[in-house]
């Protein structure tokens, strides 16, 4: 809910982030201070870590994405 509050709504919305503009940003929008380091910094740098791995992954079909198609033929089920 928090990283929401900063428009943060996917992994890859933390690609190429800093954890302490995170934190501050967090703390703004919250009106006090809610995460402090060391413990936030370690938590939010474990996440842009991981949108920066699942960036250089290639992107998977997941069940729900777009058209399928009948193997053979090529065309939309």
């Amino acid at each position: 809910m928090r990283l929401e509050s900063i428009g943060v709504e996917r992994l890859a919305d933390l690609r190429g982030r800093d954890p302490w503009d995170l934190i501050h940003e967090i703390n703004l929008e919250a009106g006090r201070p809610i995460w402090r380091p060391p413990l936030a910094v370690a938590a939010l740098q474990n996440l842009v870590d991981a949108a920066e791995r699942d960036a250089s992954r290639p992107a998977r079909r997941r069940s729900g994405d777009g058209p399928r198609t009948c193997g053979q033929a090529g065309r939309p089920v």
